[in-house]
């Protein structure tokens, strides 16, 4: 019996011990509000079971698992023979009015001949929930407390072993609150040395971070934190993990210096990055096919000749964020920014102002995708110890008091670096933490929204490959996004030159028209009208792009009629424009330009609105230069609709105009 006993000892010691751990800290907060919420619950069940290395010894709390009964169950039953002697119980009513149950610290002390567990009274009245930690790396003999839920509304919480490097806090889903998970990304990315200053791309694929981890082989065996390099790292969706990172190269890296990386366009086409000698100030490197370019330093007025840390791209990529100790500033480090022109220029470089600027620092400056929501961290704005992070919007034009991040988030130490994906579900910062790795570590923080509301991000990610249509091949291609408003383009980009890939954010509030062409190929018309109040979304698609042979066609699909009507809206300016563009690229070709409708009405109305739709395209294209010669006006009115016209949806689509190439 005694060898049995043994067995079970060591097989619950090998299950529940682990030599690292990845820490989550679950806070449920109100929806719409980031703090803390305390209240007075009643709890059914509570299950907190936490076993130490050690082969001599088993310690633990142990709780009923109904909330009905006056006495708790052993945890388990043990020979009289055993290594231990005896285990107490205590009393442990079904009438526990708490707001919170505190795991009780146990001795570190090896060599203990019994099984202790805790003693409550018949009330416990609290303010928090807390979970004991254990660190096999610090010579202590008390276990640290951590929050862990501020609100507990009769379910049921379990701390579980998940892996050898994970321990997660698992809750139900409420409708009324906002839950926020904080989880050490682990040895995939994090390491006994410091790592931080986060970006991602808007869709949460790619994490490019700084560490300090030493790369020689001295430096490695004397495991000495050395100077900062770049590495990156992609998510694996269907592990669901981040991939073990990776250092860029030397291009990026350069010997002998501080690299950091301090930002990444929404697309993750263009790094901006620190490099700490001889100046501290900020570069470019753009990403073609599979390999970054040589870091080229910004102009003045974004550098200078004090010490720019960070910056942040804003979603059109015609604005830098940054951080400078420059003068003329409120504080020691203050948050700027830049503006480009048409031209590629940027202009004076405008401080932030006593709204977002402390006479404190502020450092880790970030923008949202949306493009109106600023993230970064300061010493100001009464944080509660370093940095903290906060959060202000721009609303008319005008940026808000900014609020904290709150307690799930700030802790007493350095809290840097935030950023937050387009949908507003995954944020990473960095932080020193008790359960850290190293000196600094990246966790992601997991805001897990309620059923019945919408999350705060208002943007559309349009993503996708572009393709040869016949082939199937990837191909690089420029890529305009303008709004059709105002007639403007608002920015420009390719598709990666090796993948074809490609990402843009779209904040709402814009009617969009999107343009992705290429040398040789028609170009590809997609639209987006984006109100203002519309939830965030993710469109995914592969772009095919048509060569100018006899018989290809495009659908311009922002050309705009009113209803019933065939004169052109101003918001069709930009595709006739490029329709121009195309044809006088190509002055030999002869197009039909081909209009239809839905069925409303009557086959002989909607023939001739057709008809007089496609002339009016017709007309403005010769009224641009193009000779009639080369044009054809035809009007299908409703045959050959592409989706049924059952729906309002499908009967939008079959509206359309179309480009045609009838001979070359």
């Amino acid at each position: 019996m005694r060898n049995f006993i043994c067995s079970i000892f060591f097989i619950l010691i090998a299950i529940f011990t682990a030599k690292s751990q990845v820490h989550i800290n679950t806070t449920k907060v109100p929806y719409g509000t980031i703090g803390v919420m305390k209240k007075n619950d009643t709890n059914d069940t509570v299950k907190i079971t936490k076993f130490l290395e050690q082969k001599d010894s088993i310690k633990g709390i142990g709780f009923s698992e109904k909330g009905t009964t006056d006495t708790i169950n052993k945890l388990m039953k043990l020979s009289d023979k055993g290594n231990i002697d005896s285990t107490k119980a205590a009393t442990f009513t079904k009438k526990v009015n708490t707001d919170t149950l505190k795991a009780i610290n146990f001795s570190e002390q090896g060599n203990v001949d019994s099984t202790k567990i805790a003693t409550f009274p018949e009330k416990i009245k609290t303010d928090t929930i807390k979970n004991t930690l254990y660190s096999e790396n610090r010579n202590t003999d008390s276990i640290r407390d951590t929050p862990i839920f501020e609100k507990i509304n009769n379910d049921t919480i379990r701390l579980t072993k998940l892996s050898e490097t994970e321990i997660k806090f698992l809750t139900p889903k409420k409708n009324d609150s906002l839950i926020i998970t904080i989880k050490n990304l682990g040895e995939n990315i994090n390491s006994p040395f410091d790592e931080y200053a986060p970006v991602i791309s808007a869709d949460d694929s790619m994490l490019i971070f700084t560490s300090k981890q030493p790369i020689g082989k001295i430096d490695i065996t004397k495991k000495q934190q050395k100077m900062e390099n770049i590495y990156v790292s992609y998510y694996d969706a269907i592990n669901k993990e981040w991939t073990k990172a990776k250092m860029l190269i030397s291009a990026v890296n350069q010997y002998g210096r501080n690299n950091s990386a301090i930002a990444l366009s929404n697309d993750g086409q263009r790094m901006l990055l620190y490099k700490g000698t001889p100046d501290g100030n900020i570069y470019s490197s753009i990403l073609k096919g599979v390999e970054w370019s040589e870091p080229i330093k910004l102009s003045v007025p974004i550098n200078s000749d004090k010490h720019e840390s960070s910056a942040s791209i804003s979603p059109d990529g015609r604005t830098i964020y940054f951080v400078s100790d420059r003068k003329h500033g409120i504080g020691g480090k203050d948050i700027w920014f830049c503006n480009q022109d048409r031209s590629g220029q940027y202009g004076k470089a405008i401080n932030m102002g006593t709204t977002i600027n402390t006479t404190e620092d502020e450092e880790g400056v970030f923008i949202h995708p949306d493009g109106k929501t600023l993230y970064f961290s300061s010493k100001g704005h009464n944080s509660k110890g370093g940095y903290d992070v906060f959060k202000s919007v721009l609303i008319n034009g005008n940026w808000s008091a900014p609020v904290s991040m709150g307690d799930a988030i700030n802790t007493k130490g350095n809290d840097l670096f935030f950023v937050l994906s387009a949908d507003g579900k995954k944020g990473y910062y960095s932080s020193t933490r008790n359960e850290g790795l190293g000196g600094k570590d990246i966790y992601e923080i997991t805001f897990s929204y309620p059923e019945n509301q919408n999350n705060e991000s208002r943007l559309t990610i349009f993503k996708g490959v572009v393709i040869d249509y016949d082939t199937f091949e990837t191909l690089e291609s420029d890529i305009e996004i303008t709004d059709n408003d105002k007639n403007e383009v608002i920015t420009s980009i390719k598709s990666n030159s090796v993948s074809g890939k490609f990402l843009m954010s779209l904040p709402a509030g814009k009617n969009y028209g999107i343009t992705v062409k290429k040398e040789g190929y028609l170009f590809y018309s997609e639209n987006f009208n984006i109100p203002d109040s519309a939830a965030f979304r993710k469109i995914d698609k592969h772009v095919p792009l048509q060569k100018l042979n006899i018989g290809n066609k495009i659908n311009l699909k922002n050309i705009f009629y009113d209803y019933g009507k065939s004169s052109l809206r101003p918001e069709s300016i930009a595709e006739l424009t490029q329709l121009l563009k195309l044809i006088n690229k190509n002055p030999t070709i002869i197009i039909e330009i081909a209009s239809y409708t839905d069925n409303e009405g009557t086959e002989e109305f909607n023939l001739n609105l057709s008809q007089l739709r496609a002339q009016s395209v017709v007309d403005f294209l010769f009224s641009a230069g193009i000779g009639r010669e080369k044009l054809i006006a035809k009007g299908y009115g409703e045959s050959d609709p592409l989706f049924s016209n059952d729906t309002e949806e499908g009967r939008e689509i079959n509206r359309r105009t179309e480009f045609k190439i009838i001979n070359k």
